[in-house]
């Protein structure tokens, strides 16, 4: 098996273990907040986040991957790893500048094959660890970028979250303070979801978070049954009320039967928009 690079941006939420099992190599988003600048993964945390927001009408603000960074990015692996093939998955087109920046880096370069991959937080993640399996399988960069192409694409990756409240979307202009005011007071707790490679409301629900959790995890089995590829799913949520996550994932477990299931905390660049309290369950589709 010839060797492959994966690559992507710290917009994919995967555990730093598997960052190190495979050697991945991650680009950083750049957060400002309070008129500092930080680097997500390495100088801020979703802690910051939270105390920043608590005490501030406005919210910390993530910047796109530059042509710049990407192209230290890429010669930084390059001067470790020689010129074996690069497969670098980004954020989706659709909610970053990120891969547009990246098109343009690549031109630098040979054998870098750039996917746009639609998506966000650990669909990035499941597009990664799916290219990672088919190098295992002996398939060459050309063959491996085809394919998580297509299901990117086609979306086959299907991430979708349940928000606690719409206050991180009012503050980060992206809901009216009536839908604030109206979901607040019924207790919604919407489901956002991606579809063709932007974040669409796709379900309100009302109660107490931790029923609507449960609800939601019901309805991804109900709505995608023998669709889903049960080879891995992730059950990612934001930095969290102490044992949030452990029922819903005790349910996944359960009421799916993945092979795999990995827990992530989501980082820095979707904390920002998404707020506490936030949960999802990512996995792939079959064609």
């Amino acid at each position: 098996m010839s060797k492959i690079i994966f690559s992507s941006d710290s917009a994919c939420d995967i555990p730093q273990s598997l960052i190190e099992q495979h050697n991945i190599y991650i680009v950083n988003f750049s957060i400002t907040m309070g008129g500092e600048l930080y680097t997500d993964r390495v100088s801020i945390n979703p802690q910051m986040i939270y105390d920043y927001a608590a005490t501030h009408k406005d919210l910390p603000k993530t910047s796109a991957v530059n042509t710049e960074e990407h192209i230290a990015h890429f010669k930084a692996i390059r001067e470790k790893e020689g010129n074996c093939p690069i497969i670098h998955i980004t954020i989706g087109d659709g909610f970053s500048l990120t891969y547009k920046a990246a098109v343009e880096a690549v031109k630098e370069f040979e054998n870098i094959y750039l996917i746009d991959s639609a998506t966000l937080s650990s669909g990035i993640a499941l597009l990664l660890l799916k290219g990672i399996d088919l190098a295992k399988e002996g398939k060459n960069a050309t063959e491996i970028y085809e394919i998580l192409s297509k299901d990117a694409k086609g979306g086959l990756v299907q991430a979708s979250f349940v928000l606690e409240s719409l206050n991180y979307l009012y503050k980060g202009g992206r809901c009216s303070a009536l839908k604030l005011l109206g979901a607040n007071l019924l207790k919604i707790r919407p489901t956002i979801g991606v579809v063709e490679g932007k974040m669409k409301p796709v379900d309100k629900m009302k109660g107490k978070p931790a029923e609507v959790v449960k609800r939601y995890i019901q309805k991804l089995k109900e709505e995608y049954g023998d669709r889903i590829d049960l080879t891995r799913a992730f059950v990612t949520n934001s930095l969290s009320d102490p044992d949030y996550e452990k029922e819903p994932l005790a349910m996944v477990k359960e009421l799916f039967g993945f092979k795999e299931i990995h827990h992530q905390i989501a980082g820095c660049t979707i904390t920002t928009h998404c707020g506490k309290n936030t949960l999802g369950v990512l996995f792939m589709l079959k064609e």
